[in-house]
């Protein structure tokens, strides 16, 4: 299984390229920097093992990396941002006032409490969240104080609190204010969908180059082949007369022709995955075996065209064949070679 980040998604794959869990975070028309996390799923063999918080864990890291804002609109998403405070951070101002409206005030409440027990000498029970997420009890008891030190504290605790949370709105709003600009001079010069659509136009005329050098391969390969194919004899005593040379080196032509045009067809398709409700088309970089395979057999027809001519009939069929290909030897290993860098660089965009 791999995870795959994407313009607007991160996906889980299988072995086999089908995505099994997704999040999905578009972007908000007319709100630079700004998405929305609108779908979360996971297949059924994989849920109830962490998978939804691992790819949100994912999303989160993607958000900070490319100084955006998310909206969390699918009920999972909002969930997950609720129990995960820390992650508050890539949240728009809005979003982030609805899920912790309880953030927007007093910078330190316990050290109010604190005063209030002091000059007043009540206990106070307070919840405080503990690191593995339960609840505790925490008592603080003071001495006495007169009900008149009571009273004078309790009227400027109030006030201070208010201010408190004023001067916390303040500075959010400050604090947010800079990053939505910031967001912005960031956007601005680097753009993810530019990015996005450029490198899918490379990679698409860098298929549409791979699949035609194939084709000049083949060319290449096919058309002195043909001519030479009654180097042994006869076609029409072939099978009559079991000219055992000729089928050896029609078989290994008819092969090799044949593996390449599927070849060209293979490199100009695009690797397609369900979703729960839409099909997406990556490039993998098909062609890297193939192209790797023709370097790999000009290497050979390297090594064997020195040899001294087989006594064996089927050798010597495909000794016929390799005296083919030597002779544009050169100019093939270079197109393979090509082909081979283009896909190896389909793969990397993987788009």
């Amino acid at each position: 299984m791999e995870i795959r980040t994407y313009q607007n998604k991160i996906v889980l794959v299988d072995d086999e390229q089908f995505a099994i869990a997704e999040v999905d975070f578009p972007a908000v028309d007319g709100r630079d920097g700004v998405v929305e996390i609108s779908h979360t799923f996971v297949d059924e063999s994989m849920r109830g093992k962490g998978v939804a918080g691992k790819l949100m864990e994912k999303t989160v890291e993607h958000l900070r990396r490319e100084n955006l804002k998310a909206i969390p609109s699918c009920s999972y998403a909002t969930a997950w941002f609720g129990k995960h405070r820390e992650a508050q951070d890539v949240l728009e101002s809005t979003a982030a006032t609805e899920l912790f409206p309880d953030d927007e005030g007093v910078d330190d409440p316990v050290e109010l409490e604190d005063e209030f027990a002091r000059k007043t000498g009540e206990t106070i029970n307070s919840e405080v969240a503990s690191e593995d997420g339960f609840q505790t009890k925490q008592s603080r008891t003071q001495p006495d104080a007169t009900d008149a030190d009571a009273d004078e504290t309790r009227q400027k605790i109030i006030p201070f609190r208010k201010a408190a949370a004023g001067a916390g709105k303040v500075a959010a709003g400050t604090g947010k204010a800079a990053l939505n600009v910031t967001g912005k001079v960031a956007g601005a010069v680097l753009n993810d969908k530019t990015v996005g659509a450029v490198l899918l136009v490379v990679s698409r005329i860098f298929q549409v180059v791979s699949a035609f050098l194939m084709a000049f391969l083949l060319i290449l390969i096919s058309v002195p082949a043909l001519r030479a194919l009654d180097a042994f004899g006869p076609l029409g005593s072939m099978l009559t007369d079991r000219n055992i040379p000729e089928i050896a080196y029609i078989a290994s032509v008819a092969g090799t022709c044949l593996y390449m045009a599927i070849s060209v067809i293979w490199i100009l398709t695009r690797k397609k995955y369900a979703s729960e409700d839409h099909l997406v088309s990556i490039d993998t970089g098909r062609g890297i075996t193939a192209f790797l395979l023709v370097v790999l057999l000009e290497i050979a027809t390297e090594m064997l065209a020195d040899y001294p001519e087989p006594t064996d009939q089927v050798a010597l069929g495909l000794y016929g064949f390799i005296t083919i290909l030597y002779q544009h030897t050169e100019l093939a290993m270079r197109l393979a070679i090509g082909g081979l860098l283009l896909s190896v660089v389909r793969k990397i965009i993987g788009r």
